[in-house]
């Protein structure tokens, strides 16, 4: 599994890039700094296609180490929101969120089961909860 999320997000086309910025931005805030660097990745693609150039900044920079748990968390569930939606443009996103559960969990893909997760949020707990100990 790659884990860089450069090619994923640049497969998506700008429609789907502010609307990832807004599903974002409508999810509890339970982790904002994962938040805030998935909107900091959006914005350096969409400035990058109009030829502002500037580097783009890892996870670690926006997310403080007594977040990475909720990170990680915060990130399956969002991917699994995506997986769950069948319309050929989730699928961009769900590829952009396998590469950022990738880099949260050190490249090592180990929650590629969690993309169908169940919606009763008990159960998806427990589902999340099996594949973070895997």
């Amino acid at each position: 599994m790659n884990s860089d999320p450069n090619p994923a997000v640049a497969d998506l086309a700008d429609r789907k890039l502010h609307t990832l910025i807004v599903t974002v931005n409508g999810v509890p805030q339970a982790a904002p700094g994962l938040l805030a660097w998935i909107e900091h990745l959006v914005d350096w693609e969409l400035n990058r296609r109009r030829g502002l150039d500037f580097p783009l900044q890892p996870p670690d920079a926006a997310i403080p180490r007594e977040e990475d748990a909720i990170s990680l968390d915060a990130a399956v569930m969002l991917r699994a929101l995506f997986a769950q939606d069948d319309r050929v443009e989730a699928r961009g996103a769900t590829a952009l969120l396998d590469a950022m559960v990738s880099l949260l969990t050190g490249g090592e893909h180990r929650l590629a089961r969690c993309h169908a997760a169940p919606r009763d949020p008990a159960s998806r707990q427990a589902a999340i909860a099996d594949c973070k100990r895997s």
